[in-house]
């Protein structure tokens, strides 16, 4: 239908989220309440993304993200467009099961269910927009920069180690490369407790892969902590003593995670 009312607004998700149905979902209900919606798809590049936002000029931009890993290339999308001075709300699975999430995010939370969105969006409308700089303080940015480099030297060691000890390399890889853009995220969020929930996933991917009777997580997460260490040098040390503390609460038959 036409656009009745005169606000604009662009959906879209960031950078490496490839979900569609919520945005779609979301863009379809708004237009039909008269909106006019700039939806711009998935993974959106960031250049691409403030461009547009410059171009079209929106009142409000509505993003969506599924995962940790895409939670913090959402955080880094609103960073990036913070100098257009437009209002950003977000909504997504991963900020539903992982509610700890939103207190990393700059953006408005829309809501876990479509009635929530749709009245914090009419909510954002009446409020006045925030067109001051986004300015975060990270403790781990040294760290994080540090880690994007070594991640590759951290794998060779990790496989290295593994290899000494007949593990098999193959099935484990899914699962090194899933721990490490998931320790970047929380890196980037400023949070590593934010891993918690992503282990229990690692641990899922090592026992779909039937190799977790030869790997049980203590023992991969401690392998993969002392490569970390061999690798980065003390600059590691916040990670490599959460991941090691991790470590000993999986052997721990008592210990519950949460």
């Amino acid at each position: 239908p036409a656009p009745t009312r005169p606000e604009k607004m662009i959906v879209a998700c960031p950078p490496k989220e490839e979900h569609t149905l919520s945005t779609l979902l979301l863009t379809f209900f708004l237009r039909r309440r008269g909106f006019q919606v700039v939806y711009l798809g998935t993974n959106v590049p960031l250049a691409e993304f403030k461009e547009t936002v410059e171009t079209i000029q929106p009142r409000l931009i509505l993003l969506a993200a599924q995962l940790l890993t895409t939670a913090a290339t959402l955080e880094e999308t609103i960073r990036a467009l913070s100098p257009c001075g437009v209002t950003v709300g977000y909504s997504g699975g991963i900020f539903n099961t992982s509610p700890a999430i939103r207190e990393h995010i700059s953006g408005e939370f829309l809501g876990a269910s479509f009635d929530e969105v749709f009245a914090n969006i009419e909510a954002l409308f009446r409020k006045k927009p925030d067109k001051s700089q986004i300015e975060v303080e990270n403790p781990y940015q040294k760290l994080l920069n540090e880690f994007e480099i070594a991640h590759i030297g951290i794998h060779a060691h990790l496989n290295q180690t593994l290899s000494k000890w007949n593990f098999p390399l193959k099935s484990l890889a899914e699962s090194t490369v899933f721990l490490s853009e998931a320790i970047a995220a929380c890196l980037y969020l400023g949070n590593l407790d934010l891993l918690q929930p992503e282990l229990d996933w690692v641990n899922t991917l090592l026992d779909h892969r039937d190799i977790k009777a030869d790997v049980r997580i203590e023992h991969y997460l401690r392998a993969y902590a002392n490569s970390t260490r061999e690798t980065m040098g003390n600059l590691a040390a916040p990670l490599v003593d959460w991941l090691e503390a991790q470590s000993l609460a999986y052997a721990m038959p008592e210990t519950k995670h949460t």
